[in-house]
């Protein structure tokens, strides 16, 4: 399971379709996004992967996390704080190479299970010699 919120991100693909004048069909062709998709989304049926958040982040040319930070201002209070603290950790493994292992193996993590794995890290790096 995925940590984004399957109906924040559909509303959030809504928000970049209005504000930036792409109509749905459009979208969904270019994406690789099918619209059967996005209405699973918005009706919390089917959850969100790592294949469709790649093809968003190809699609919109910005990360996840800045794609909802831009396009959800309608639905931001929806968004746990626990979702965007581990939407940005996530997305601070994925671009530093020393760390691309740790956004892999988090993939199908649920949020409870990151979180415990970056406070063990700071725990073993409070207890050890690489302070």
């Amino acid at each position: 399971m995925y940590t984004v919120d399957s109906k924040v991100l559909a509303a959030a693909i809504d928000s970049f379709c209005r504000r930036e004048r792409v109509l749905k069909k459009a979208f969904c062709e270019e994406s690789g996004i099918s619209s059967a998709t996005l209405t699973q989304w918005r009706n919390e049926d089917y959850l969100v992967s790592a294949k469709s958040i790649k093809k968003l982040e190809t699609y919109a040319e910005m990360s996840l996390a800045d794609f909802i930070a831009k396009y959800s201002d309608d639905v931001a209070e929806s968004v746990s704080e626990e979702d965007r603290d581990v939407m940005e950790l996530r997305e601070e493994l994925r671009r530093r190479p020393e760390t691309k292992i740790l956004f892999h193996a988090s993939k199908n993590a649920p949020a409870s299970a990151i979180l415990e794995a970056a406070a063990l890290i700071e725990r073993y790096k409070e207890e050890s010699k690489y302070k």
